[in-house]
């Protein structure tokens, strides 16, 4: 596996990612990390916050012609220990090219791993929304 750079980077804290089956796509929207936030406690902080609303950073995948799909487990403590996760970084995104045509796409979230088979995959640039299915439909549009 190798990494996939194309996703926002997922929030470290709880990402919690959803999956969407929408018009023979598979989404997978999760909060994301914004690289701008000053972090908690910086005297920049609060503008920061008023700035975005109440907004929250996602980000959003889009897997087409998926034979196999799956959220769940391992989380981040079994990680290291699972066939599939063993060697990979939290919090992170991985591809694998097969023979057939079709790739295998990995992320590593905190209490979840998504483990999905498809054709093709398009990652969002970052949005923000007030939640995933907000989030979702701006990427939509």
């Amino acid at each position: 596996m190798i990494r996939w750079h194309e996703p926002p980077p997922m929030d470290t804290g709880a990402p919690e990612p959803e999956l969407f089956h929408i018009d023979g796509a598979v989404w997978c929207v999760y909060r994301a990390r914004d690289t701008a936030f000053p972090g908690w406690g910086h005297p920049d902080t609060d503008s920061y916050l008023e700035r975005r609303g109440g907004a929250e950073p996602f980000g959003a995948l889009r897997f087409e012609g998926a034979v196999h799909v799956h959220l769940g487990a391992p989380s981040e403590d079994q990680q290291r220990t699972h066939p599939l996760t063993r060697g990979m970084d939290y919090y992170t995104f991985y591809q694998h090219a097969h023979d057939d045509g079709l790739t295998r796409w990995v992320g590593t979230f905190h209490d979840h791993t998504l483990d999905i088979i498809a054709r093709t995959a398009t990652a969002s640039l970052l949005v923000f929304a007030p939640n995933a299915r907000a989030a979702l439909d701006l990427v939509r549009c």
